[in-house]
């Protein structure tokens, strides 16, 4: 991978930011990051095992210009003929994407410029949370949106129009639908501290994301031979991850909870690889539908993704999946 931090040699390939996890970084000033997204369409992206390069002179505002093992960066790519580089790396926290160079960004007449689509996931979340997750006057909730990118929308339901009265009688362990929507590194940051904020609230040091997705896609998510189950589990082997075998209905469609359950420690790269997997369902199940104007699960408006989640309009058929702990 080349370190020159000049235009020669590169084509920019993105004008929105990248989120990425570093994997590994030399004292000399370079090291590489694992992608939080699906990069697979871009040219060098087969090369270097879907690793991105980073040199210490395409760092920005990063104290000492050294980068940490796992500390979570964004970044904007470039390739060349030696892979996917990183440039104009930060820290998440400190990423500014109104303040990047004009000669740093991509030219269209080089390389479409990467916009990538919203994408739309669904998690469920126990009625006793819910009140802190949403926080006094929405605070948190508003917290979430604003420091991942990733829109939270907490779905009404029946219970909404009752009384005060009626409501405080609720059960706790029911659990109500929260969609997400964002592009990949949004969810996956948006997952992380929800996930992060429900083993605060239970005082746990064990996380859950019970995630939804419509039943016909279940084999899908489990993949050939649980190949992405195995993907989510990682290499340390401490991630549960159950699949319902019954589905619940929501808004008159069938879906399978998909509970992702372990060490704290641990979750972030399980959080990571399902939201991915979920995502490239997500897209797939877009482009089989994307020809019916209604129904599908995506919204109070109908068809697959339009508004966000799974509303009111019809929804798809599917096979019935059983229990499965991997």
């Amino acid at each position: 991978m080349t370190t020159n931090t000049q235009n020669g040699g590169r084509v920019y390939l993105s004008n929105f930011p990248i989120s990425g996890r570093v994997i590994s970084w030399n004292e000399k000033g370079f090291g590489w990051i694992k992608p939080l997204q699906p990069l697979d369409n871009l040219p060098g992206a087969h090369m270097n095992g879907g690793r991105v390069f980073c040199h210490r002179n395409d760092l920005v505002g990063i104290p000492g210009k050294q980068l940490e093992k796992d500390m979570e960066v964004r970044f904007l790519l470039y390739a060349d003929d030696r892979g996917l580089g990183a440039h104009n790396c930060s820290s998440v926290e400190e990423f500014d994407e109104d303040n990047i160079p004009t000669n740093l960004m991509a030219d269209p007449g080089l390389f479409p410029t990467m916009d990538e689509p919203k994408t739309v996931i669904s998690i469920y979340v126990e009625n006793m949370y819910i009140g802190g997750l949403i926080g006094k006057k929405g605070a948190n909730i508003k917290k979430l949106s604003q420091e991942s990118g990733a829109k939270v929308d907490i779905v009404t339901d029946e219970e909404e129009e009752q009384s005060p009265q009626q409501r405080r009688g609720r059960d706790p362990q029911k659990s109500r639908l929260v969609n997400l929507t964002g592009t990949s590194a949004q969810l996956s940051v948006v997952v992380k501290m929800i996930a992060k904020h429900l083993s605060e609230s239970s005082q746990s040091l064990y996380s859950k994301i019970v995630f939804l997705i419509h039943q016909s896609q279940a084999g899908r998510l489990i993949g050939k031979k649980g190949a992405n189950i195995k993907k989510i589990r990682g290499e340390k082997d401490t991630i549960k991850v159950t699949i319902s075998k019954e589905p619940v209905t929501v808004n008159g469609q069938p879906l399978v909870t998909v509970t992702v359950f372990g060490p704290s420690t641990d979750m972030e790269e399980a959080v990571d690889e399902a939201v991915a997997i979920l995502v490239q369902i997500y897209k797939l199940m877009l482009q089989s539908y994307n020809d019916q104007p209604q129904g599908g699960f995506g919204g109070n408006q109908g068809g697959y993704g339009n508004q966000g989640g799974y509303g009111n309009q019809g929804g798809f058929g599917g096979n019935n999946y059983g229990q499965n702990s991997f």
